[in-house]
């Protein structure tokens, strides 16, 4: 049985782009324009800033990443403390 790669999933699904995709965007993100999401920023690998410098990185930015990019929207990530 052929395996799949995960992050091969994650590249196709962020360069298809249909009317189908489209229709399942929520009307709020639709009027904003851009995608936000919140994230901590302080659990690696999931999500984290890299030693010495200020951008975030780990498999939930680059999920975030792919579902911009399906939906051929900016993104903005927020750091928050998610925590509390």
């Amino acid at each position: 049985m052929p395996s799949v790669c995960f992050s091969n999933i994650v590249f196709l699904a962020s360069t298809v782009h249909s009317a189908a995709l489209d229709a399942q965007l929520p009307d709020a993100i639709k009027a904003k324009g851009k995608i936000i999401i919140g994230i901590n920023g302080i659990f690696p690998p999931m999500e984290f800033k890299e030693p010495g410098k200020n951008e975030l990185i780990g498999f939930d930015v680059d999920l975030a990443k792919a579902i911009g990019d399906a939906w051929v929207l900016p993104l903005s990530l927020m750091t928050k403390n998610l925590i509390n």
